[in-house]
């Protein structure tokens, strides 16, 4: 991937990595962007919900909304890293 310029570019390559790793996510929302303070890396904040693991969770048909930053490198667009994103105070 040549020249990720644009941060609409750097949430497309994040969002296509989530449909990648997490085939059954639902309601991908982008929660924060930022260009690193060198102009290396976006740091692409998505969320969106997957179905619960445990036997008690999938009795209550409810899916977790999880929380994830994705590290692209600006002039490649290589997926550098992807993290958990704790949203707890």
């Amino acid at each position: 991937m040549a020249g990720v310029t644009d941060a609409q570019k750097a949430k497309e390559i994040a969002q296509e990595s989530v449909e990648t790793f997490f085939p059954d996510a639902t309601g991908i929302h982008l929660e924060e962007m930022e260009l690193d303070k060198g102009k290396k890396s976006w740091l692409v904040t998505l969320s969106f919900e997957v179905t619960p693991d445990t036997p008690s969770e999938l009795l209550s048909n409810k899916k977790t909304r999880v929380f994830k930053v994705f590290t692209v490198e600006s002039k490649t667009g290589a997926l550098v890293s992807m993290k958990n994103r704790d949203m707890n105070p």
